[in-house]
């Protein structure tokens, strides 16, 4: 094995001893919070003292589930509101300078 090997195989093997390092103070200093569930009260779920966890809930046109700070969110996933974040995401689109030519636009 010629010098230049060895190097960059040391190297490499020092720069993953100090990503594992790193990772290990990360996971070291990491603090586990329990998440606390708020009361949830809608159409679907009775739930007025909480402890409820909501994952991808389809209630209706309604698209819910229990956000980060323990709340129940829910967006309108209706053909209105998917139209109107169709504009939206075209209009982003169109505000960026694209130069050559569209080989694929997006079609209703």
């Amino acid at each position: 094995m010629s010098l230049r090997k060895w190097q960059l195989i040391m190297r490499r093997s020092q720069m993953l001893s100090l990503i594992f390092a790193v990772f290990a103070t990360q996971l070291n200093t990491l603090k586990i919070v329990p998440l606390e569930l708020k009361p949830i009260e809608n159409g679907f779920i009775n739930a007025p003292r909480g402890g409820v966890l909501v994952l991808n809930c389809l209630n209706g046109s309604k698209y819910g589930s229990t956000m980060s700070d323990g709340h129940y969110g829910e967006i309108d996933v209706s053909a209105e509101s998917m139209l109107r974040l169709k504009e939206i995401l075209e209009a982003v689109l169109s505000s960026f300078k694209w130069r050559g030519p569209r080989p694929h636009a997006p079609s209703v």
